[in-house]
């Protein structure tokens, strides 16, 4: 039986396992290596390290240090779990 995906997860090893399916449709072998070659690529950039860079600060300086109620911490926490999905996706993608 196949474990039901979570909320981000929208791309995974089973989709590439169970014939090379995304959202009901067949990828093609070109598409998944491109996939994983760009999610390497990001990775590493510094582009990404900067985005991610700003979102942390933006979640802790703005929303932690200056929040004004446990609404900013919050959606500071949910920032964190949104970089931290993106990491783990461009790891996954890049294996």
């Amino acid at each position: 039986m196949k474990k039901p995906k979570g909320a981000f997860e929208t791309f995974s090893v089973d989709d590439v396992l169970r014939g090379n399916r995304w959202k009901g449709q067949e990828v093609p072998l070109e598409f998944l290596s491109a996939l994983k070659e760009e999610a390497a690529t990001l990775k590493q950039s510094q582009l990404w390290k900067v985005l991610k860079a700003e979102l942390q600060w933006f979640a802790i300086k703005s929303l932690m240090e200056a929040g004004t109620d446990g609404e900013d911490i919050r959606i500071a926490r949910i920032f964190g779990n949104i970089i931290q999905v993106i990491d783990e996706k461009l790891n996954q993608l890049a294996k």
